[in-house]
């Protein structure tokens, strides 16, 4: 168990250590690639140092610019927010008159004049008012027209409620616009949520406002036409969207409040006149009077307005506390910067100036040394051109004692040189008479070589004709194999032939004796034998004659016997004769292949003796030219000797 956590830590600590080499392995590459600019090397120390400082210096300037501007920008921006709270406060007081007015005309649109007139009257004075006070160019140009235009049409009743609801959702959309693009030119993460709330709070405040100028026409008629109902119920859930989101980015203390109202009489007394209408939606006749659900609802709008006002305030407050951060970081971080820089650049000055000084004042007395090795550079601390001094001084010292031992060892080197140049020059001649000897030797060597080759090949060549004697002696021995047999059949045939002509010779004898007995019954016969007695007696000729043949060719059969035996011993005497040579030839063959075999052998060896002697001629001329050289060595040794002992004179040692 120890060993594998001590090889698992090894492990781990090769790996550190190859981690760690990579960097410096890196750095080595990027050392090299820079060596090899030339351009460093035509550059001063100081240059160098400056231009090392280039990149920090930069750097610091960059960075200490970015974080002023930084400040400088979030200073500026915050400037910007409280300019656009006080403009999202003009916006929301415009609004506010604008919904008002809104309400107002629907109800007075609705009953046809009879309510209304004179507060409608008022709330465009009111309306106009909080115009003059938004100075929004794009909205006077585009707006003020058709508000003129739509409110003569609404006291002309040119326009139904409808429409003239439309003109004013549609404006007040607009300047809710410009509000809500407030929170995404903000990058302060409290301060856009807080203009998120603020956005969400006039949206429902709005869809209130819209409740009430609809609720308003329904009141007046005392029922719900058809299509009503549903669209005050997307009022109520668009404002139910709205206030949960207000809650969600609002603060803990806006959420209270918002609670807090939500509960107070005024804000509820509206919610009262409107549950009563949906819940006898159906029926109708609620005996609500439009001004009173109008004075109701104003008074849940005008409830939320504190809630308003606590946002802008705690926008307005948030963003002149950051622009006064920012004003204080903005001088804090110059002033950080500032101080750094003047700081680095003195100190940089006064390290440069150092090093520069104690790099001229080394370089002032390694220029004027001159030979002289008892001069030292100032060891004035232990930095590393202080040790680098120091280091140099050891390095003098190391050398002042070596050229001291060289000027002692000079004359020795110069006489054992000497020596060694006449020893080389004898060893030179004696070198060149061995090599002669060993090229005659060579040459004999060679001759030797040439003649077992020529008694070699004539080993080889009677050794082809022994063998083809040998391959002849057993054809022919083997012909008279084939002879003795032929022979011997021959025999066996003659000795047939003689028994079949014996046959024949008994048959003859018994044919003379047929044709003796035919003759005696014939005589016996009288004159009617005579015929037979004739042809009997031509039988019995025949028959003798037949004998007669039969022997001859008997005794004939009988001398071819004789022959053939005679002729078979022959044979027999010339086979084994034959063997005898083959088995001769044989050995007289194995005798040539050891005669040939030895004389490749010596060939071979000859071969290599001389190959060696060549080699050792060569080895022998190299070592000729290498004394030659040695000896020329030797004559350069003591010369350089002489010009060493010289040069080292010069050197000023004690």
């Amino acid at each position: 168990m120890i060993n594998e956590k001590s090889s698992h830590a090894a492990y781990l600590f090769r790996g550190i250590q190859r981690s760690r080499s990579r960097p410096i392995i890196l750095f080595n590459i990027l050392n090299k690639g820079i060596t090899r600019m030339c351009l460093l090397y035509r550059t001063s120390l100081k240059q160098k140092l400056l231009l090392l400082l280039l990149p920090l210096v930069v750097t610091t300037i960059w960075l200490s610019y970015s974080s002023v501007y930084g400040k400088y920008q979030l200073k500026k921006q915050m400037w910007a927010v409280e300019q656009q709270v006080q403009l999202a406060q003009a916006v929301g007081g415009l609004i506010n008159e604008m919904q008002k007015e809104r309400g107002l005309t629907s109800g007075f649109l609705v009953s046809k004049g009879k309510e209304f007139s004179a507060d409608l009257e008022e709330q465009k004075k009111r309306t106009d008012l909080a115009r003059q006070k938004l100075a929004l160019l794009d909205y006077n140009e585009q707006r003020s027209q058709q508000l003129k235009t739509v409110r003569e049409d609404v006291l002309n009743f040119r326009v139904s409620a409808a429409t003239g609801i439309k003109f004013y959702n549609e404006s007040i959309s607009t300047l809710l616009d410009v509000i809500g693009k407030s929170d995404r030119l903000v990058q302060n993460g409290g301060i856009a949520r807080q203009l998120g709330a603020y956005y969400a709070l006039l949206n429902l405040k709005n869809l209130m406002g819209s409740e009430r100028a609809f609720m308003s026409g329904v009141f007046v008629l005392n029922r719900f036409q058809p299509g009503e109902l549903a669209a005050l119920n997307a009022l109520v859930a668009g404002q139910a969207v709205w206030q949960h989101y207000f809650l969600m980015k609002a603060t803990p203390e806006q959420a209270a409040l918002f609670t807090q109202t939500s509960l107070s009489p005024n804000f509820t007394q509206a919610l009262s006149l409107r549950n009563t209408a949906l819940n006898q939606a159906e029926s109708g006749d609620w005996q609500i009077s439009p001004r009173e659900w109008y004075e109701a609802q104003s008074q849940r709008i005008e409830a939320l307005h504190d809630i308003e006002k606590s946002i802008n305030r705690d926008i307005k407050y948030a963003a002149r506390d950051n622009y006064k951060q920012a004003s204080r970081e903005e001088m804090v971080f110059l002033f950080i910067c500032l101080t750094a820089f003047i700081t680095s650049a003195l100190v940089a000055w006064l390290v440069i100036r150092t090093i520069n000084s104690q790099l001229r004042s080394a370089i002032n007395i390694i220029e004027n040394m001159d030979g002289d090795l008892t001069q030292r550079l100032a060891v004035r601390g232990t930095d590393e051109i202080s040790l680098l001094n120091k280091f140099y001084n050891h390095s003098i010292e190391n050398i002042q004692s070596m050229v001291l031992e060289i000027k002692n060892n000079a004359a020795v080197v110069r006489q054992v040189s000497s020596e060694i140049a006449s020893g080389n020059d004898e060893l030179a001649k004696r070198t060149e008479e061995q090599a002669a000897s060993l090229t005659e030797t060579a040459a004999s060597i060679e001759q030797i070589s040439t003649a077992i080759e020529q008694n070699s090949d004539n080993a080889r060549r009677v050794e082809t004709l022994a063998r083809n004697m040998v391959d002849h002696v057993e054809s022919a021995s083997k012909s008279v194999g084939e002879a003795n047999l032929s022979m011997q059949e021959i025999r066996t045939f003659s000795e047939q032939i003689a028994g079949i002509v014996s046959s024949i010779n008994n048959i003859s004898s018994q044919t003379n004796l047929l044709a003796l007995n035919a003759a005696v019954e014939a005589a016996r016969a009288g004159d009617l034998g005579k015929g037979f007695t004739v042809v009997a007696a031509e039988v019995r000729n025949l028959s003798r004659l037949c004998a007669n043949e039969a022997g001859m060719i008997q005794k004939l059969i009988a001398q071819n016997i004789n022959k053939i035996e005679e002729g078979a011993e022959r044979v027999l005497s010339s086979e084994q004769i034959l063997r005898s040579v083959v088995g001769n030839a044989e050995q007289m063959k194995q005798f040539i292949d050891d005669i040939a075999n030895a004389s490749a052998e010596q060939s071979s060896g000859i071969a290599q003796i001389h190959l060696a002697l060549n080699q050792m001629g060569q080895v022998t001329d190299q070592n000729v030219s290498m004394v030659a050289e040695a000896a020329t060595s030797s004559h350069r040794l003591h010369d350089q000797s002489e010009a060493m002992s010289s040069l080292v004179d010069k050197f000023i040692v004690e």
